[in-house]
């Protein structure tokens, strides 16, 4: 007969090679949540780099609204 591998050793070749896919899968699973959390700190930093934008532009309008009242006035 062929040379087949007893029921045991075949679990035991199954199980080492589930650790070895869990293993894989936990460190890219960490790969993405590492991702996720600087895309997440990239996203707060541009928010915060257009908010002062915004009041930045409110401020030069208000500004050149001032100065054009005074010229009129």
């Amino acid at each position: 007969m062929g040379s087949w591998a007893s029921p045991s050793a075949m679990e035991d070749l199954l199980d080492v090679e589930n650790k070895r896919m869990a293993d894989s899968l936990a460190t890219k699973v960490t790969r993405l949540k590492s991702l996720a959390l600087d895309i997440d700190k990239d996203a707060e930093e541009q928010n915060r780099y257009l908010d002062g934008m915004v009041r930045t532009g409110r401020q030069d309008r208000q500004t050149g609204l001032s100065v054009q009242i005074r010229e009129l006035g």
